[in-house]
Parts: C-alpha cells; structure tokens; sequence
C-alpha cells in the first residue's frame, strides 16, 4: 500500500510536498505477540520507481492487544484463502 502525503525530512528541514510513503508488509513477531510496521518514504512516486533510496524510514511496534486482533483476522480472512488455493480439498479445522 502506498500514500502520498507531504514530507519534512526532520535532519535536513526539506520538505517533499508529494512524498510517496509505501507501507511494507507487516511482521508478526509470534514470540513476543507484537507486530512491527515499517513505511518508507520517498520524495516522489518516481524516486520509488526509480529504485532510489528512501527519504526517510519508520517502524512502529503495536502490542499484543494488536497482535491478537490482526492476528484473528488473519486466521479469519487470509488461511481460508491460502487453504482454498493450496488444498482445494482440505477442510479448515481448529489449531
């Protein structure tokens, strides 16, 4: 997923009034129940398909109250489709 939304780089004061943020795909840390959030933000969409470095780059960690919630809608949402695709004829049971 990608936004685009105005940028200050906080070192330097410049400001990218179309930066293009791209949201990677989440990590679920089942250990510790947290999952990590990273976005990384380029000055333009063009800069990122250009293969540029990046502007600027975040993570955010959420806590295991998020993890259980994005985690219930992983089971609910995304196994049904991996299992259709990957066993046609299996059937989803509990864990």
């Amino acid at each position: 997923m990608a936004i685009t939304a105005s940028f200050t780089k906080p070192k330097t004061g410049a400001i990218f009034p179309t930066a293009h943020h791209v949201l990677q795909p989440p990590l679920f840390r089942v250990d510790s129940r947290q999952v990590v959030i990273k976005l990384l933000v380029y000055a333009t969409k063009a800069d990122f398909a250009a293969g540029k470095d990046p502007e600027g780059q975040y993570e955010r960690v959420f806590d295991v109250n998020d993890y259980t919630a994005l985690m219930n809608q992983v089971k609910n949402i995304v196994e049904p489709a991996l299992i259709t695709r990957f066993f046609p004829a299996g059937t989803r049971t509990p864990d």
